[in-house]
């Protein structure tokens, strides 16, 4: 995974890496690379909710938004400069070993309950053998992103696009557009956040309205990234 890099232009334009650890939140795009065949999307759901579940219990990371869709994940993240590459990586690497361990064993011609833990261990011993999880793909429909943190979207004009993505995103099971619908109609952030497949933190529209810098080209992902005002 390439190392997130934070940046500023210089007088001639070129983009000098600043050692900060501001506040941010950090809109991601991450597809799943070849491994997405051989796993079903209902098993791939499974896995990637354990892992963000894993990366925020025990490596601190905040998600303020996310989506599990067929080809990849969608999330919005709340971090610190220097500590949001290490917290993505952290759920990276919980995804590749259930990743390896489900395509060796599914493969296996003679897999049964008893060897999966030898399976794991053939794997573990196998050092040139690593599996490319994701696919870090720039970020261009800004759109989908404020759905997914319960924001407005509306043009002054009909638009079938949004409208067959907002229907789209309320139709998965694993976003967290449903969350933040139920706090918009209930007013029960808590109660909103025990009804999700992954422990996001909900933000009240306050949050959204206050003033975010938007910092465009940040890391050669083109992810978007936002410095939080204090």
């Amino acid at each position: 995974m390439t190392k997130i890099k934070v940046t500023k232009p210089d007088n001639d334009g070129n983009f000098l890496e600043l050692k900060t650890n501001r506040p941010i939140i950090v809109c991601c795009v991450l597809n799943f690379c070849e491994w997405k065949n051989e796993i079903s999307f209902s098993d791939r759901q499974i896995i990637i909710t354990n892992a963000l579940n894993n990366a925020i219990e025990k490596d601190g990371l905040i998600v303020l938004g996310y989506l599990i869709a067929k080809r990849r994940v969608l999330l919005v993240l709340e971090s610190k400069e220097l500590e949001i590459d290490m917290q993505i990586k952290a759920f990276e690497n919980y995804v590749r070993p259930e990743v390896e361990l489900y395509i060796n064993y599914t493969n296996s011609e003679f897999a049964t309950e008893t060897n999966v833990i030898t399976l794991e261990q053939d794997f573990n011993q196998e050092e040139d053998y690593v599996i490319d999880i994701f696919q870090f793909v720039p970020l261009y429909n800004t759109d989908i992103f404020h759905l997914l943190t319960g924001r407005a979207v509306n043009r002054k004009y009909y638009s079938p696009a949004l409208v067959k993505l907002k229907e789209t995103l309320h139709d998965y099971q694993y976003s967290s557009v449903k969350n933040y619908y139920c706090m918009t109609n209930n007013d029960k952030p808590l109660e909103c956040e025990k009804t999700t497949a992954v422990k996001v933190k909900l933000m009240p529209k306050e949050f959204w309205e206050r003033d975010l810098i938007k910092l465009d080209k940040w890391s050669d992902k083109g992810w978007i990234k936002y410095i939080i005002k204090n």
